[in-house]
């Protein structure tokens, strides 16, 4: 896996040291991590480099959003992340032409910026891999199933019982939604009593209608004691 940075000297150091570790708990393949604190090393060596899995740029340095715009246009497909702070304003950086997955806030040693690259990380790993731990568990009487959580739409309570929803398929558990959404990663979340929805699967989303579009094709509505949740989740990954 590559990391492609651009932040401050002492931000690389923490960003090495916290990279290094998660990866080695989690017995994941290397992260080598490319960083410079100067936008021209960075996007010089963006240009020549095949598209890394995971781009960290800090917003505040001088010509950093030029260059991240760059950066965008030619690895459309790397996972960005902005360093920011309170100063900084979110039109800034949550724009089409940008697309941050999440944030890191500065300053940057804290648990919570741990627990967003540990999140990153277990998107790209199982991406790549598709590892035990990115997999949902459906046991039944004579086997047990693994579905790969990047496959799950969403989880459906009705007719008393919780449903699997996949693109083409749904397949029924043993579990409520409140236990689920309990044990379930981050990326699975609350839209309405009877909906988890996977934010990795949100198209767009009709405020007016109350209703999340997948890019499965489904339609999974939100009620409006959480909407504000959603509003979150979206920032999180717009």
């Amino acid at each position: 896996m590559t990391v492609a940075a651009l932040a401050a000297a002492g931000d690389l150091a923490w960003l090495r040291d916290a990279l290094s570790e998660l990866t080695l708990r989690y017995d994941w393949d290397d992260c080598a991590l490319s960083g410079s604190s100067a936008v021209a090393e960075w996007s010089g060596w963006l240009e020549d480099a095949q598209t890394p899995e995971l781009v960290i740029g800090d917003i505040r340095i001088s010509g950093a959003l030029p260059a991240i715009r760059r950066m965008r246009g030619r690895h459309p497909e790397a996972l960005f992340v902005p360093i920011v702070d309170m100063d900084i304003l979110p039109t800034e950086y949550v724009q089409p032409d940008i697309l941050p997955c999440a944030l890191l806030w500065r300053p940057l040693n804290g648990a919570e910026n741990r627990k967003v690259l540990l999140r990153l990380l277990q998107r790209v790993y199982s991406g790549a891999q598709g590892t035990r731990q990115e997999r949902f568990l459906i046991s039944g009487r004579w086997e047990t199933r693994q579905i790969p959580y990047g496959e799950i739409c969403c989880f459906e309570a009705r007719e008393k019982r919780v449903f699997v929803r996949l693109r083409e398929q749904e397949i029924p558990v043993n579990e409520t939604i409140t236990a689920l959404e309990a044990r379930l990663p981050e990326r699975f979340f609350r839209c309405h009593k009877g909906f988890l929805v996977n934010r990795d699967h949100i198209a767009s989303v009709d405020w007016s209608g109350q209703c999340i579009l997948t890019d499965t094709g489904l339609t999974v509505p939100f009620s409006r004691s959480y909407r504000a949740a959603v509003k979150g989740k979206i920032h999180e990954t717009d």
